[in-house]
């Protein structure tokens, strides 16, 4: 929601200041990461959630795999389009207002997303791909 509130913002204030939209890969990957968060979200919580559980059995298997791979993109997207942004931030005031001191703060920030992005992805490509059973599991009522 805050991706999308700031994607909102960021429209109006192009607009009162005469800034063109959509003018950059950063603004494209973000829209179109944005996009693909909302359709997978919107996709998925019908699917996953248990309106209709012997309706979508079927359906969440097949759709499983394509949740998975979409999930481990966005994973991947949103961080980068972070970096592609503070980049971009980083090149436009260096042209404004040349080198300074804090040259460093864009490359560290990037630096810090990009090692979350990669703990992020260890960390889920270590996980099991089956979900362990739990000993209570047989107490649950199968629906």
């Amino acid at each position: 929601v805050s991706t999308q509130s700031t994607g909102v913002t960021q429209f109006v204030y192009h607009r009162r200041n005469g800034y063109s939209n959509l003018f950059s890969s950063h603004s494209m990957m973000g829209m179109f990461t944005a996009v693909t968060y909302l359709i997978q979200a919107a996709v998925s919580s019908g699917i996953f959630q248990d309106f209709n559980p012997r309706l979508l059995r079927g359906l969440r298997g097949d759709f499983k795999p394509f949740h998975v791979i979409l999930g481990g993109f966005l994973v991947v997207a949103a961080p980068l389009t972070i970096v592609m942004g503070v980049t971009e931030k980083a090149f436009y005031a260096n042209l404004q207002y040349g080198h300074n001191s804090q040259w460093w703060y864009p490359h560290a920030i990037s630096f810090c997303t990009l090692m979350a992005t990669g703990v992020t992805c260890f960390v889920l490509s270590r996980s099991p791909a089956t979900p362990t059973v739990s000993p209570y599991s047989a107490l649950i009522p199968l629906l």
